[in-house]
């Protein structure tokens, strides 16, 4: 299995079995219990987790790439984050939601990010080479299938105005088509 893959599936049934074991856990809480919304929250903080890792499997064909989108994401988090601070200032006042989720994003990003490294560290040699032939393996076949479908289009797209121009009469004159004669 490969680097990445092996990344995306610890991952996702990390999150699944918190996910199940947060669900399973809320059901033995009353409706008006307090700690129910605590765990709620925590429910749906791993739910937007889930969700932000399918996202990211779009960069999982490459470890570069993931890794460079990881730091991205956590880059942008990190600006919403500050953007939170500044509009809503800790002294005294209680952070918003958008506070909490985007410290959320930016802990959930960083752990991901450290997380990978990990796991690049302990792979082989060999192995990061062969996720990296893998990666350029997939690209050139992304960019061959696209070349193809653009040269498809075009062989449409002229036998579609050949197919036009053999239903059109030779022997129209400009003057004809107007309702003028010779």
């Amino acid at each position: 299995m490969s680097i990445t893959k092996a990344f995306f599936v610890r991952e996702i049934v990390r999150l699944r079995h918190n996910i199940a074991t947060l669900g399973l856990s809320l059901e033995d809480y009353a409706p008006d219990d307090p700690n129910a919304a605590g765990q709620r929250q925590i429910l749906q903080n791993e739910q937007k987790c889930r969700e932000l890792l399918l996202d990211l499997a779009e960069y999982a064909a490459d470890p570069g790439t993931l890794l460079a989108r990881l730091r991205i994401e956590y880059m942008l988090a990190q600006k919403s984050h500050d953007r939170y601070s500044q509009s809503h200032p800790l002294n005294g006042a209680s952070p918003d939601d958008g506070w909490w989720d985007s410290l959320g994003r930016m802990q959930y990003l960083r752990y991901l990010i450290v997380t990978f490294n990990r796991m690049l560290k302990e792979a082989s040699r060999a192995d990061i080479e062969e996720e990296l032939r893998r990666a350029v393996a997939y690209k050139d076949l992304g960019a061959s299938l696209q070349r193809n479908e653009i040269l498809r289009a075009i062989a449409r797209a002229e036998d579609s105005a050949a197919s036009r121009a053999s239903l059109t009469r030779d022997d129209a004159e400009p003057g004809d088509l107007n309702g003028g004669g010779r």
